[in-house]
């Protein structure tokens, strides 16, 4: 979603008469607008804006990044299995929905090794991408203006950059010399990290030249990369020591003393407040949540049933999905989802088939998407409701201002 500025001025308006702002936007210059969009901005420090109240404001804000989605998702009844998917050729290694919502594209196994999905009726969009290799990661920038897909195949060409208004190839010649196994874009979009055999390497996107890289482990099992909401940090997984590490963005300099986990990393998610990793692993109890500023391990969890292979949040961080082998003797569902506040499981998901592979939701919650290791070798799971919540506006100190761009953004003042 594009958020023009005039649409900002008109759900902050909007919401005067519930007291969020005290008065309308003015008729003037723009360096008149500017001044009290900030001046109201400032006044509506920590309020909360309910979405069924000031939905156009809700749905701005959202879309703009100034607040967390927070839509109230449901799963108490295990969700329901959505019809009408196609069946892929391969096992599903990684998916994700496009920013908008409108797009799911999915790494798999097999040629073509993508394939991208109309999600409002879930049928195959034409590309006309044939990878003809097993793709292992793939990831939207966040403008949803590009698709990275990588794999694990020999020489430079194994990360591929295309336009998605019309699927040609913006690159394929970033520089990779080794096998790349996850890929992640900051959250402006200005950074494109790669997990390759032997570093985390990470790239400017306007040239793909390099800011960074930093040795980590050579020829990783998995590959696990990403960056934290803020953009200040980087993790990855590494096969010794820790399992993984956590790169300074600015500097490139790793976070020394990271507490361990017992297996090989497959995969790793910050929350969306920035506070939470998420840790999947090989070995039980196959997962780890980590508080980021300390670094120390939440409450222990009901472990899931075998090795963990994905992990996502959902968009407003009260969900955390997991997807993850099955090794006991029964059948059992191959994805686990934990409330956050309280890390109890909620409700199940429909059982199937195949142990679970990639984990994405939709950016408005409406869908969990789950890579599968066997045939249709994707699922999407819809939770029994989604109801408009409330974001609570960041806490912010005068410090920081509204840049009045598209779409709106928030940054310190220089």
């Amino acid at each position: 979603m594009t958020t023009k500025t005039t649409d900002f001025f008109k759900a902050l308006s909007s919401a005067a008469a519930g007291g969020i702002v005290a008065d309308n936007s003015p008729v003037g210059t723009v360096s008149n607008q500017i001044s009290w969009a900030n001046a109201k901005w400032l006044a509506c420090n920590g309020n909360t804006i309910d979405g069924t109240t000031y939905p156009a404001l809700y749905d701005i804000l959202v879309a703009a990044g100034l607040a967390s989605a927070a839509n109230t998702i449901n799963f108490s009844a295990g969700g329901t299995l959505v019809s009408g998917t196609p069946t892929l050729v391969g096992a599903a290694n990684s998916v994700a929905f496009s920013p908008d919502g409108t797009k799911l594209a999915i790494a798999h196994n097999t040629n073509p090794g993508l394939t991208v999905l109309n999600t409002a009726n879930w049928s195959a969009v034409t590309t006309g991408i044939v990878l003809n290799a097993n793709m292992t990661s793939v990831a939207f920038s966040p403008d949803g203006t590009r698709l990275t897909i990588a794999y694990p195949g020999a020489g430079a060409d194994n990360v591929f950059v295309v336009n998605t208004s019309n699927w040609a190839l913006v690159t394929n010649s970033i520089g990779i010399t080794n096998s790349p196994g996850a890929i992640a874009y900051s959250p402006d979009g200005t950074m494109l990290a790669i997990r390759t055999q032997t570093a985390i390497s990470v790239y400017y996107t306007a040239n793909y030249s390099l800011r960074f890289t930093a040795a980590t482990s050579t020829n990783p099992t998995y590959g696990a990369v990403a960056f934290s909401p803020d953009g200040a940090t980087i993790a990855s997984n590494i096969e010794s020591g820790s399992g993984f590490a956590v790169h300074t963005v600015s500097t490139g300099a790793r976070v020394v003393n990271l507490p361990g986990v017992p297996g090989l990393v497959t995969d790793l998610r910050y929350s969306p407040d920035g506070t939470l990793l998420a840790v999947a692993y090989t070995k039980a109890p196959y997962l780890t949540v980590f508080n980021t500023g300390s670094w120390t391990a939440v409450q222990t969890l009901t472990a899931p049933v075998g090795i963990g292979r994905g992990v996502a949040f959902s968009p407003n961080g009260q969900i955390l999905a997991v997807t993850h082998d099955n090794a006991l003797t029964v059948d059992a569902p191959r994805v686990t989802l934990y409330n956050t506040n309280n890390w109890t499981v909620v409700g199940s998901i429909p059982q199937f088939t195949g142990n679970g592979r990639g984990v994405a939701f939709s950016p408005s919650g409406n869908y969990l998407a789950v890579g599968r290791a066997l045939t249709p070798f994707l699922s999407i799971i819809s939770p029994n409701t989604v109801s408009a919540g409330s974001v609570r506006l960041p806490t912010h100190g005068t410090g920081q201002r509204l840049v009045l761009e598209t779409p709106v953004k928030i940054k310190a003042l220089p």
